[in-house]
């Protein structure tokens, strides 16, 4: 059976951080609660982890993982350029649900990256994320966690048996309350452009 640990998100422990983040290190695959709902993670830079979340989620190659990341200067570990309003929308909405999408840098694993050469990111409004993300000193890959096209899973218990062989980890914070994810939007152009809404309604961001 794989590796269950509890958590209470008001109280992250030590050792549970350094454990999840000794999974991934290794090349492991990780599914742990965000901010909005629970995700697939692995170390962003590692194709043969991003292959295998693709694979167990019968997820669509052509269908690009998003990426958390813990600050700007991990943000530019990835991408080609950060735009003035772009740093307004991240100073107004991270941490936070709102998925940002960039040209990405020369090197990042294919499977992150559209046909036209974008990355999604976002940073977490999520103790246990970000502070995994600094230990693990990578950013994660963050796809929900279910199989690709079906609905989304708030149950952990649901989640376990569906995953249960499949990842190395399980962060059990309990049943999530939100079904929604983030926000997405291309940052990457002088105006954003909506590609999906969740969390934040795209009306405000325009308003920022």
């Amino acid at each position: 059976m794989n590796s269950i640990l509890k958590i209470n998100p008001a109280y992250i422990q030590t050792q549970i951080i350094n454990k999840a983040a000794g999974v991934i290190k290794k090349g492991g695959i990780i599914l742990y609660p965000t901010d909005t709902i629970y995700g697939l993670g692995c170390d962003a830079f590692n194709r043969k982890s991003i292959k295998w979340i693709f694979d167990i989620k019968h997820r669509n190659p052509k269908n690009p993982a998003l990426v958390l990341v813990r600050d700007i200067p991990m943000l530019q570990e990835l991408v080609e350029d950060v735009s003035s309003k772009s740093k307004e929308l991240m100073r107004r909405f991270w941490p936070g649900p709102l998925t940002m999408l960039f040209n990405a840098r020369k090197g990042i694993p294919p499977l992150l990256i559209s046909d036209d050469g974008k990355i999604g990111i976002r940073m977490p409004k999520n103790n246990f994320c970000l502070k995994l993300i600094a230990v693990s000193r990578v950013p994660i890959v963050s796809t929900s966690a279910n199989i690709s096209g079906d609905k989304t899973i708030t149950e952990i218990e649901a989640l376990k048996e569906l995953f249960a062989h499949k990842v190395d980890l399980f962060i059990d914070a309990g049943d999530t309350a939100s079904t929604i994810p983030s926000t997405v939007i291309d940052a990457s152009v002088d105006e954003p452009v909506l590609i999906r809404e969740g969390v934040i309604p795209f009306l405000e961001i325009l308003s920022v």
